[in-house]
């Protein structure tokens, strides 16, 4: 309307419609009959960026703003005017009461998230508004009407809702660990969310891969929509995916029995299908069925709820699978851990009664009267057995120690004890070992107050374990051993400290762990089990005691051992009373042999253990020779495989890795035998070191080692050792093994030779190849089979013009770069089919335009398939660049056929002139057709040196042209020989004397009577080949006589024809024709080219 009042303008949606609509057919009359406190209070209300809506007059007409009509929803077509208990009749009961109120009383009214059904999208909706209502009065003072200020906070309270939903969901499932635990917590977290979820199943997979319902929230168990068992044909899919949520609609139709509504009191008509699992898994663990609000709309907002709760019960799940898993992981780890120890137990039982056997025997052999008369070769036999059988027996009761302590089955018999003197008497068994080491041993043991109860044996293998350890890590300086009270006066104090290698800081603390070892530490020996500190620590706890460790790299280490003078806390019934003196040690002999076994014997000095004579013994028929080299830690070791060995190699030992290296550097081996696990550098390290070497990559080397099985002997392999060989292992075994390596080395050695032999007689012809294709006048490259460029020699290199890193590039882009698209189509279709079938492909001229270049090349080329190294064919091409010589055959064409026009010209003036002079003479007539025709024959030789670029003719053709004029009568002629070229002057000689030959036939010879016959014939002759002779001779003819005088056709014959042939001309004049023989030397008549054509 143009004439609208001004409080309706604006450029608003309610202000444009406020302007059009009938104002007059309301009982409010046309605006510009309204009061202007209305006028005023809408020109507020439309021009508020707040939500507004306001009500007026006695019918409470309605009234808002562009900001309040989201509210309004679909009925904002015809709200405007409205009476507003028809705009809000859904909730007129809520509203109406206080509009009433505001009217009569004229207080305004304040509500905060009131809950409100609005049917703005054509269902109750679930809303929330914060609002207040105020009276309006007209210009006399009288209430007439109410203006609503609103905002609307329906995500606000339905977030902050679902988000204490999840919050108190998380804060039930924080506690839980049990599967069970965590399912009661999801029942009782979705129970409190009625509004949001008014019914909830979870469903979980079984062994059998049924879905399977694990809780129910909201609905009874066993009610039509809760089934047991998710089966296809009931109510809820029983395909789940891995991801994504599926919706299922009019759940009236999916279930006929009445379902549970939650908190609302409308049944739910939606519900949604959400899958749980845990991430990375195909399969899904369950699922989570949840009908829907029914007075919300499943938004984006709704959904992400969804799945932020299913996702909480995902990880709560998952999280009590492992927990699940991991507690039966630990429990079987106890019930491992305790078969191992009474394995352990049982075992070291019945290794002792073999042992026993073992050792008993050996005693006897040794010690018997008669064991004087023992070779000393039985004897050093018996030694190492007794000595590796003591040393297997302590292992034995190690073992047996740590079972029964962990068994609760250590009877320790505690009795007082001079402990001084007692630990001061078991420390000096390890002078011999020390000295032989150049180690300085200090023992000070000071008396104590008090004697201490102690078990004698477990005191012992405290005491030896830790010296043992001490001298094994310890290569210069001291190891002291030292006691005294400390504790105030409450404890005996031992303390071993040394001056060796150190303990890392990090390994401190799992120093004392069973099995446990420091890794790349130096020692004396890689042998160990990682059960002495354990044990030693053990044992100490079982005197009530302390054990602490104290260690710096490079400086030493110190263990402190405290036992508690009181003994009132020892086991009952453990203690004896009588006090002992000093006991005598019973365990000290193999402590002190395993110590001396890791010094350096005489036998790992780095010198032969046996030498042999040079005529070796034979193993198999086969002679052995070689020197070996033997690496292992274990003095007996060492001794027993020098001794095994040496009965047919020369044979070096050493005791470590590194001494491997310089003995391999004073002396390159043959074979090599280490074992696996030494100090400082181990067999795999001195592997390592030997294949890193190019000089020493190919030596033999054999490794031996404990570790048993597939994977052991693969490690050992794949490190490069050459054979693995596992303890225990038979003399004849390491014998066979050690003949087989030298002689696969030999083997290998010659195949070598003959290799680099090869290789250098292979380099040599490369280099050769190299040098021709280089230097070579032709362009030559190679395409391999996948038509990349693998070589262009230098004289090709221009061709390519430009183009850069050109070998590795692909052919087909090469060549699209250089030519034209069809003739390069052609060129690649030639390689690709060269390359299959094998068919060379030649072309002698190739014309065509650059297109890099844009001029025109001349070319002639050749490709032909090659095989190559790698098993595969490739192809070369051949070609030259003949665009000069092209154009040099083209100007002398030019040339000649400028020759060619000019001669004709001069020989057509000859003969005209001729004619002319000849016309009005007295010549006579045989005369001047004597001249015609002589000057014809030298016209039709011209013609054929025209034709072949006065470059030469073929003898057959210049005689058969000479002869042309003589067969009109049809007369018989021979013409025969092999091909010859001859010189243009040569040519035009014998054209002019086969011409005078045939005049003087036609007149006198052959020719004259119409039966005669020619035969002109020509071969090469001489011995050397060096002479063409032609033959004329005539045959049919009458009978001729020699002339009187010979006439100008005979003189130009046998004079002037053998001038320029440089050769003789003979006619002779027989009854029966005239034979004429011309012999001329091949090089004066056809120069240096090759005289025979074929």
């Amino acid at each position: 309307m143009n004439d609208a009042p001004d409080f309706l303008a604006g450029s608003g949606e309610m202000s444009s419609m406020m302007r059009d609509f009938d104002w007059a057919a309301t009982d409010l009359g046309p605006p510009k009959s309204w009061p202007q406190s209305l006028k005023t209070v809408v020109r507020i209300v439309l021009t508020s960026r707040f939500a507004m809506w306001m009500a007026w007059g006695p019918n409470l007409r309605f009234f808002c703003n562009d900001a309040y009509l989201p509210t309004v929803g679909i009925k904002r077509d015809w709200v405007l005017g409205s009476r507003s208990d028809k705009v809000w009749e859904e909730i007129w009961p809520d509203i109406g009461p206080r509009i009433e109120r505001v009217l009569k009383t004229g207080e305004a009214t304040w509500d905060e998230g009131l809950l409100l059904f609005l049917e703005r999208l054509g269902f109750r909706e679930e809303t929330y508004h914060t609002f207040s209502y105020s009276p309006l009065a007209d210009d006399d003072g009288r209430i007439s009407g109410m203006l609503c200020v609103v905002t609307e906070e329906t995500e606000r309270v339905v977030g902050e809702r679902r988000l204490a939903t999840l919050s108190q969901l998380a804060g039930r499932l924080a506690s839980a660990r049990a599967e069970s635990e965590v399912l009661d917590a999801i029942k009782e977290g979705v129970d409190a969310a009625d509004k949001d979820l008014p019914f909830a199943l979870l469903y979980l997979y079984d062994d059998q891969g049924s879905l399977r319902l694990a809780r129910a929230s909201g609905i009874e168990t066993g009610h039509p929509a809760a089934p047991a068992v998710i089966l296809p044909g009931g109510p809820w899919p029983h395909d789940i995916p891995s991801s994504g949520s599926r919706i299922v609609n009019d759940l009236s139709a999916v279930v006929d029995a009445g379902l549970p509504s939650g908190f609302w009191d409308k049944t739910p008509t939606q519900a949604v299908v959400i899958p749980i699992g845990i991430k990375g898994q195909e399969k899904p663990l369950g699922c989570i069925i949840s009908a829907l609000n029914p007075h919300r709309k499943y938004d984006e907002g709704y959904a992400s709820f969804i799945e932020l709760l299913a996702g909480q019960v995902s990880a709560s799940l998952a999280g009590a699978r492992a927990f699940e898993q991991e507690r039966r992981r630990a429990d079987a780890l106890a019930e491992i851990d305790r078969a191992k120890t009474l394995f352990f137990s049982n075992v070291s039982h019945e290794f002792r009664t073999p042992l026993t056997l073992m050792l008993g025997p050996l005693e006897d052999a040794l010690n018997d009267s008669s064991a004087a008369a023992l070779d000393p070769v039985q004897r050093t036999r018996l030694d190492v057995a007794q000595r590796n059988s003591r040393r297997l027996l302590k292992l034995v009761n190690t073992l047996l120690d740590f079972s029964r302590i962990e068994a609760g089955r250590a009877n320790a018999h505690f009795q007082p004890t001079d402990l001084p003197a007692f630990t001061a008497e078991l420390a000096s068994n390890f002078h011999s070992a020390t000295e032989k080491a150049g180690l300085k041993l200090e023992i000070l043991c000071e008396p104590l107050p008090q004697r201490v109860s102690v078990d004698h044996d477990m005191w012992e293998k405290i005491v030896f374990n830790l010296l043992s350890n001490a001298f094994k890590f310890t290569f210069e300086g001291s190891i002291s051993v030292r006691m005294h009270a400390a504790d105030n006066g409450r404890s005996a104090e031992l303390l071993v400290r040394d001056t060796g290698v150190g303990i890392p800081s990090r390994e401190l603390p799992r120093l004392f762990e069973r099995f446990h070892r420091v890794e790349n530490q130096k020692s004396r020996s890689f042998e160990g089990s990682g059960i002495g500190l354990a044990l030693v620590q053990e044992l100490v706890k079982l005197h009530n005691g302390s054990l602490v460790a104290d260690s710096e790299v490079g400086k030493g280490s110190s263990f402190r051992v405290s036992i508690p003078f009181a003994s009132d806390q020892l086991p009952a019934g453990s203690l004896d009373l009588r006090s002992t003196g000093v006991p005598t040690a019973h365990r000290a002999d193999a402590y002190i042999e395993e110590a001396l076994s890791w010094l350096p014997s005489e036998t790992t000095t780095g010198f032969p253990v046996s030498k042999r004579d040079v005529a070796t013994p034979e193993v198999g028929g086969i002679k052995m020779q070689g020197h070996i080299l033997v690496a292992d830690d274990n003095a007996d070791m060492r001794a027993y495989i020098g001794r095994l060995l040496g009965a047919h190699w020369d044979i070096e030992t050493v005791e470590d890795g590194n001494a491997a290296i310089e003995a391999i550097r004073r002396k390159r081996p043959d074979l090599v035998v280490t074992d696996a696990m030494m100090p400082q550098l181990d067999g795999f390290g001195l592997l390592e070191a030997i294949r890193k070497n190019p000089d020493l990559r190919d030596l033999p080397v054999i490794m031996l080692s404990a570790r048993a099985g597939e994977e052991a002997r693969i490690e050992g392999l794949d490190a490069g050792a050459d054979y693995y060989l596992t303890k225990p292992f038979s003399a004849r075994e390491l014998v066979a093994q050690v003949n087989a390596n030298l002689t696969l080395a030999r083997v290998r050695s010659e195949a070598a030779r003959d290799l680099r032999a090869s290789e250098e007689v292979l380099r040599r012809r490369t280099t050769q190849f190299e040098t021709l294709l280089n230097e070579a006048p032709l362009g030559v490259y190679l395409v391999d089979a996948d038509f990349k460029i693998l070589a262009v020699n230098p004289t090709a290199l221009p061709v390519f013009g430009d183009i850069p890193d050109l070998v590795g590039r692909d052919l087909d882009e090469v060549i699209r770069i250089l030519w034209p698209k069809d003739y390069a189509d052609e060129v690649i279709r030639l390689f690709r089919h060269t390359l299959e079938t094998g068919e060379p492909y030649i072309t002698p001229e190739h014309i065509e335009e650059r297109r890099d270049r844009k001029v025109t090349e001349y070319y002639e080329w050749r490709i032909n398939r090659i095989p190559l190294p790698e098993g595969r064919y490739g192809v070369v091409c051949y070609f030259r660049d003949i665009s000069a010589q092209v154009r040099a055959r083209q100007q002398r064409e030019l040339l000649i056929n400028e020759l060619n026009h000019r001669v004709k010209n001069t020989l057509a003036t000859v003969q005209s002139v001729a004619a002319q002079t000849l016309k009005g003479s007295t010549v006579p007539t045989a005369v001047k057709g004597a001249l015609e025709s002589r000057l014809l024959s030298m016209a039709g030789a011209h013609d054929v040196l025209t034709q072949q670029n006065w470059e030469g003719a073929d003898l057959r053709n210049i005689v058969e042209k000479a002869l042309s004029p003589f067969k009109a009568s049809k007369r018989e002629f021979d013409v025969d020989g092999p091909d010859i070229r001859l010189l243009p002057k040569s040519a035009l000689a014998v054209a002019m004397a086969v011409h005078e030959l045939a005049t003087n036939a036609a007149k006198y010879g052959a020719l004259s009577n119409g039966s005669g016959r020619i035969s002109v014939n020509w071969a090469v002759v001489e011995h050397d080949a060096s002479h063409l002779q032609i033959v004329w001779t005539e045959t049919g003819g009458p009978r001729v006589a020699a002339p009187r005088s010979k006439g100008f056709g005979s003189r130009l014959i046998e004079r002037g024809l053998a001038g320029q042939l440089g050769g003789e001309a003979v006619i002779d004049y027989r009854e029966t024709g005239v034979v004429c023989r011309i012999l001329a030397p091949l090089s004066a008549i056809t120069g240096n080219v090759p005289a025979i054509l074929a």
